[in-house]
């Protein structure tokens, strides 16, 4: 099962706009929240984990995308908590790409290696009951 290039776009496209309005909620919260305008780039997000997260737009199917952005995220913040609740001195940054690497590589074994889904095409089980 191959997709065509018109999909293939569309499904790239539509990633990317998806991460884009993240961002741009981001921007705006902590924009509003300091009362002038933030570059999150330079002070809340590195630019490692914007990269990281554009080179996964290419890397899933829309849905997939969604779904392992809103896990990876989850995991990310709980592992913070756990981090800061166990350790004394533990710092308030999260390594945010290193924690979403290991993410993916966990999804590509489980998924992909394991059961043979692929991350372009969506997890039909649940698709089919959306």
């Amino acid at each position: 099962m191959q997709l065509g290039f018109f999909k293939l776009f569309k499904v790239i496209y539509l990633n990317f706009f998806f991460l884009f309005i993240q961002l741009l909620l981001v921007k705006i919260y902590f924009s509003i929240r300091k009362s002038r305008i933030i570059k999150i780039a330079d002070s809340y997000l590195g630019w490692g984990d914007i990269l990281l997260f554009t080179v996964l737009c290419f890397s899933f199917s829309t849905f997939n995308f969604i779904i392992f952005y809103l896990f990876s995220l989850l995991i990310a913040v709980f592992s913070y908590i756990v981090n800061f609740y166990f350790r004394k001195n533990a710092s308030k940054e999260i390594p945010l790409a290193g924690i979403v690497s290991v993410c993916t590589v966990i999804w590509i074994l489980t998924g992909e290696l394991t059961f043979g889904i692929s991350s372009y095409y969506d997890i039909q089980l649940i698709t089919k009951y959306l």
